[in-house]
């Protein structure tokens, strides 16, 4: 009832709905909950900028491989499959990329030796006794809040080398045989093109664009990936982030995109960024592209909404923006953040009806205009893929909170890490799965309250009620009640039930 009764009121129409030339920046965030109080506070800052919603391995479904490394890490939802694969390489001249190379190369290489050394079958047991005095020191700075945070390498980014051509499939259909060859110009043409529309951000560009993936940092937690992007299988965006920037500024791209209706001004340029969601901060990843005085306002508007949701989210976590930033860095922090408890709801439509409204951090947010969307294409990728992950993600909490002996983790601090397939809670019993109960409960009472999954669609009903029928999984978790349904349909709202709609009424 309070979220509809929010999105019943009058739309907040934005100075540049009447007027495009208005528009300053365009931020495009993944739908996450954590990203709504930065959106918001985006907004605030400045008249000109505009924010969208979408998910957030941003339309590169990749495997990825890091500089060093042997596999590759998926990159995308996990009810898909990578298309492609990229690695990453250092950037600048021939030496320096040779430079950057050697360096992470050995540094993994070290790394991954001394990690297989600690927990081998046989070395385990002797390297307490002979390592572990050497340890006090780190464990000392640790504590004492000496660490240094690691910040995104600008000297790093996705390798998207033309890839050779396949005579025998159209690359504007299918993607090219998976590898680190990187992509042909035809299929870097073919995901943005899909990117920008499923986005709907297709004319009205501004001079910069914002491309937010996202990840949080922090310390000492077999639970990170908790924190990290659910659309990337639980690793950061960021990779995701510098690859589709690096497309969408190639000339070449561009020039095709003109021909499919798509004109992106000669002075737009794709911003890579990460967003920390520990510490509210925004890395542009791919800055160094750009002189600094040019970004110099951009960077002022994202200092500025970073230090109004550190006051919001200090107030949620009940402490000074001060001790908010220490938690990322504190290896002995069980809540680094909340992540995504108290999500509740899900908003597939216009941002105009969420514009400036508080939504306590609470909604995910996806953006989409069903009047440029006649097939209904898009509609139905976002119900067959978003929403299915943001109810994943809403019943982690659900199952943890409403029954912790089955399908939580217990107390985070009598966890011991079983090789790399869960959790124990002390030293023996069955491996735990789900929530710690730190992620889901504040000490005193239940942080995240028990609620399903309300979804949102601003689309007509007949068009939504048609993807239902089309996808059994669908219907099935609409009918059982494991989220509910509403339609947003002429200024009205609509609820599923029992395969037809219902007007609702605020009770």
């Amino acid at each position: 009832r309070r979220l509809l009764n929010t999105l019943s009121t009058p739309p907040i129409p934005s100075g540049f709905e009447k007027n495009p030339a208005t528009k300053s920046a365009q931020f495009v965030f993944c739908i996450d909950v954590r990203s709504e109080r930065m959106r918001r506070h985006l907004e605030q800052v400045h008249p000109g900028i505009e924010t969208f919603g979408f998910a957030g391995f941003l339309g590169m479904p990749m495997g990825y491989r890091r500089l060093g490394d042997e596999p590759f890490i998926k990159h995308c939802p996990a009810p898909l499959e990578p298309a492609f694969q990229l690695e990453e390489h250092g950037t600048g001249t021939p030496d320096d990329q040779e430079r950057v190379y050697t360096h992470y190369l050995h540094r993994r290489i070290l790394k991954k030796t001394w990690k297989q050394f600690k927990s081998s079958a046989v070395s385990c047991f002797s390297f307490v006794e002979s390592f572990g005095m050497s340890y006090v020191p780190q464990l000392i700075m640790d504590t004492l809040g000496f660490n240094t945070l690691k910040k995104p390498d600008p000297n790093l980014a996705p390798r998207l080398e033309t890839a050779p051509a396949n005579e025998d499939v159209s690359t504007h259909s299918m993607p090219p045989t998976p590898g680190p060859q990187g992509l042909t110009r035809e299929y870097q043409m073919t995901l943005a093109l899909r990117m920008l529309k499923q986005l709907g951000l297709t004319r009205d560009f501004a001079p910069w664009v914002v491309l937010c993936g996202h990840g949080s940092t922090v310390q000492n937690t077999p639970y990170q990936a908790a924190y990290q992007c659910g659309a990337c299988c639980g690793h950061s965006g960021a990779p995701n982030a510098l690859a589709a920037a690096k497309i969408l500024n190639t000339p070449e791209v561009r020039h095709d995109l003109m021909k499919e209706g798509i004109q992106i001004p000669e002075n737009t340029f794709f911003l890579a960024g990460l967003h920390d969601t520990t510490r509210d901060a925004i890395h542009l990843l791919n800055a160094q592209e750009v002189p600094n005085e040019r970004l110099s306002d951009l960077r002022n508007w994202i200092e500025s909404a970073r230090q109004e949701t550190l006051k919001e989210r200090a107030r949620v976590m009940q402490c000074s923006v001060k001790q908010l930033l220490r938690r990322s860095s504190d290896w002995s922090e069980v809540r680094p953040e909340w992540g995504l408890a108290g999500n509740a709801s899900f908003i597939i439509g216009k941002r105009s009806h969420s514009y400036k409204k508080d939504l306590e951090g609470r909604t995910f947010l996806h953006r989409y205009h069903h009047e440029d969307d006649s097939d209904g294409q898009i509609l139905e990728s976002i119900m067959t893929a978003p929403m299915v992950v943001t109810h994943w993600i809403n019943m982690q909490y659900y199952a943890s909170s409403v029954s912790p002996d089955f399908y939580a983790s217990g107390d985070k601090t009598l966890h011991n890490v079983v090789g790399n397939l869960g959790v124990l809670e002390g030293s023996g019993g069955d491996l735990r799965t789900g929530l710690p109960l730190q992620s889901i409960h504040n000490g005193d009472r239940l942080q995240y309250l028990p609620l399903r999954l309300s979804v949102v669609i601003e689309a007509p009903r007949e068009r939504i009620a048609h993807i239902l029928q089309k996808h059994a999984n669908l219907q099935t978790l609409v009918d059982h009640h494991w989220l509910t349904l509403f339609a947003h349909e002429n200024d009205g709202f609509y609820r599923y039930h029992q395969q037809e709609w219902k007007p609702w009424q605020n009770h």
